[in-house]
């Protein structure tokens, strides 16, 4: 079941998420919905590794490898051309 929000974003930043979804070929929902879950997820993969050892400042490196890096990443920027690129970046990207 999905429930519709209201959000206030800087302006600037709701074109560029509009243009980020518009390229891919996603509703400006869907991307939002991602990255919240992406966020959520990495958070409270966070606090169970905190749960378990509060005082050890190494917690963060104690995270698995994937969420330590989700997000810190973005897609190359390649033309259509390249048909193994597009065919990759449709099966991982979209």
């Amino acid at each position: 079941m999905k429930k519709k929000i209201e959000i206030d974003i800087d302006q600037d930043l709701a074109d560029q998420a509009a243009r980020y979804a518009d390229i891919r070929g996603l509703s400006l929902s869907a991307v939002v919905e991602q990255r919240v879950t992406d966020f959520v997820s990495q958070e409270i993969i966070r606090e169970l590794v905190r749960a378990r050892d509060p005082d050890d400042i190494r917690s963060e490196e104690r995270l698995p490898l994937g969420t330590r890096w989700l997000g810190k990443f973005r897609p190359a920027e390649r033309h259509d051309q390249d048909a193994r690129y597009r065919y990759l970046s449709d099966k991982h990207l979209r």
